[in-house]
């Protein structure tokens, strides 16, 4: 069984909170390929887990390629060792005080309440009272809570049939994340909960999960058709990462009555309804953004939308700088962090020409949408992908 279940932990949250989406996303197609930060993560949970089996630690392994993606410091296209290092450092204490530990734990080997129940957890520690799971997050952008997480519920549930069914109920079950390249990290953060409880949740909750939403898609395949009404659909933070979120038809309902009416005329209980939408809406109108950016990156052109290159966030260093900056300034070249060129520029008009000389604007890393109208130049992904190769 692929590692990747459509009924599988990754996607737990929404299967859960929206059981035809399961059938929805299977009868379009709309599950799609790994997406280049998703990649990426694979890419760092590889090298976690072949430092783990070497003894190694991350910065070993710089230079290297791993699933395609180098080990280094750039955190667009490389692997950063240091991120990595953090869900290591928090392991390896675990593996020594452990009766039992593993990584990239494959489930659903002696327990299977369901034929698509099957996945891996990175990493799983037994002690005497206690299993842990620890599931390492490379995403920077949000924050994943591990309170009550249904992902991290369905792992916890699978490791504990694999390797600790020997606990009794009241022992304890810690279900831990770490993600350390999310601005916000100040450590691993932990959810806990007793056996029994995830026992309970998993007989009442997981499995008429995943049996409602086989049951909808059966329904789905049976009468094409058969269920197209949005009342069948719950939308909420779970639709964010759905890859059918634009065949939804409770997310075109939700959207296509934000555009009807006047708000400066809806009653205060209409307002009222009316709100929890916004933030669904949002993550549709989202959608329709990257599925018109996919296609310009295609090569597809269209008339009132185009490609322009992102700005650059700023004048950075060349390399081989800091030394002589902290020789000619001391600690005045630093705040915490060696100081910014900007920054640097404003003590004299002899600092202003030195960083004209060794200061540089890096190139663009992307993309963004933008009208047609707009003043910046439209870019060419194809004529820049050729530059880039013609230096090799």
């Amino acid at each position: 069984m692929s590692e990747h279940s459509p009924l599988g932990a990754s996607g737990a949250a929404r299967w859960l909170a929206c059981p035809p989406s399961y059938g929805l996303i299977q009868r379009t197609g709309a599950e799609g390929s790994e997406s280049e930060h998703a990649a990426l993560g694979t890419a760092a949970h590889k090298l976690a887990d072949m430092c783990l089996e070497s003894g190694k630690d991350a910065w070993e392994y710089i230079g290297q390629t791993i699933n395609g993606y180098e080990v280094g410091s750039d955190p667009q296209t490389q692997i950063e060792p240091d991120a990595v290092q953090v869900y290591l450092d928090y392991v390896r204490p675990l593996a020594e005080a452990s009766e039992i530990s593993a990584s990239e734990l494959r489930l659903g080997q002696k327990w299977k309440p369901h034929p698509l129940y099957g996945g891996t957890a990175d990493f799983v520690s037994v002690r005497q009272d206690c299993i842990e799971i620890v599931d390492y997050k490379h995403g920077a952008g949000l924050r994943v809570d591990p309170f009550e997480n249904a992902q991290l519920r369905y792992y916890a549930i699978g490791a504990f049939k694999e390797l600790a069914q020997h606990l009794p109920d009241d022992a304890i079950v810690k279900m831990t994340i770490v993600q350390p390249r999310f601005s916000g990290f100040r450590g691993p953060e932990t959810f806990v909960e007793t056996v029994g409880e995830l026992r309970v949740w998993s007989r009442d909750v997981m499995v008429p999960g995943m049996l409602a939403a086989e049951a909808f898609a059966e329904l789905g395949y049976a009468t094409p058709g058969a269920y197209p009404d949005a009342v069948d659909y719950q939308t909420g933070e779970h639709c964010r990462f759905c890859p059918a979120i634009l065949d939804c038809p409770k997310q075109k309902a939700d959207f296509a009555a934000m555009t009807q009416g006047d708000a400066d005329k809806m009653t205060d209980a209409e307002l009222d309804e009316m709100f929890p939408k916004i933030a669904t809406v949002k993550m549709y109108m989202r959608a329709v953004e990257g599925r018109i950016q996919a296609r310009l990156m295609e090569g597809v052109a269209f008339k009132e939308v185009k490609l322009v290159k992102k700005r650059a966030a700023g004048r950075t260093w060349k390399d081989g700088v800091e030394a002589e900056l902290a020789a000619a300034l001391g600690d005045d070249a630093y705040n915490k962090d060696l100081k910014s060129p900007p920054q640097i520029e404003k003590l004299s008009k002899k600092w202003k020409d030195f960083v004209a000389e060794n200061a540089f604007l890096p190139e663009s890393t992307g993309y963004n949408l933008a009208l047609a109208s707009d003043s910046a130049p439209a870019a060419n992904p194809s004529a820049d992908i050729a530059t880039q190769f013609a230096h090799y």
